[in-house]
């Protein structure tokens, strides 16, 4: 690994580490992501897999799940949190540079990973890792950059609060979360929702690119059946 993968995979053994706060930004997208998913979903990847709490929720409707994560401690944390199923498996490794599943697999999810990867050897690799008619979901961090974004960001900063009040009875994360996070945000860098929709257009056509509130976008592609 390069020194900049270094510090993202020592960035998330710490957070793995943190504890769960209940709501955030990314779980907010879980419900979102299943109701687009058909009913029984076939072979899943995840890729960015984290402490695994997604992977779960897709093993109920998957007869196989693996999870890929390039954290040790994410994927220390993933096998305990699926401890129990039986047709949930983890994997460590990187994605850009994985051998890939035994066979292909229906479907791809990934949630707050792709801005650490290259697009190109993502999409490249998708798609050969999928099954032709297999569907592909991303949900990843954009930046602000136009009046529409800035409107969107009060509109989360209001609805974060509420949200995590509701869910954890605090207004904000922890202090020891807060530091964590700022720290690994030093070195992240997102596209602008503009930005991402002409380069996953262009790198999967056909793909469906669409704006959320909470700073993130969504593509959405089935691969084509020859």
């Amino acid at each position: 690994m390069n020194s900049l993968s270094d510090r993202v995979r020592d960035d998330f053994d710490s957070i793995a580490d943190l504890p769960d706060e209940g709501w955030n930004h990314n779980r907010e997208y879980h419900d979102w992501i299943l109701d687009i998913l058909p009913d029984r979903l076939g072979n899943v990847l995840e890729v960015g897999c984290g402490k695994g709490d997604f992977c779960c929720r897709l093993a109920s409707r998957a007869p196989h799940v693996t999870g890929l994560d390039f954290s040790p401690r994410m994927i220390e944390r993933a096998r305990e949190e699926c401890r129990e199923l039986s047709n949930v498996e983890f994997v460590l490794g990187d994605f850009q540079t994985w051998a890939g599943p035994t066979q292909p697999v229906d479907i791809i999810v990934s949630i707050a990973t792709l801005h650490h990867l290259d697009p190109m050897i993502f999409a490249r690799r998708a798609n050969s890792f999928l099954r032709p008619g297999g569907l592909l979901v991303i949900v990843d961090l954009r930046r602000d950059a136009s009046v529409v974004d800035r409107f969107l960001s009060v509109v989360a900063v209001i609805t974060s609060l509420w949200k995590r009040w509701r869910n954890s009875a605090h207004l904000r994360p922890s202090v020891e979360s807060r530091a964590v996070w700022d720290k690994h945000a030093e070195i992240d860098q997102y596209l602008s929702f503009h930005e991402a929709e002409l380069l996953w257009k262009d790198l999967l056509p056909g793909s469906v690119v669409r704006r959320h509130l909470f700073w993130r976008y969504s593509v959405t592609w089935r691969k084509p059946v020859e």
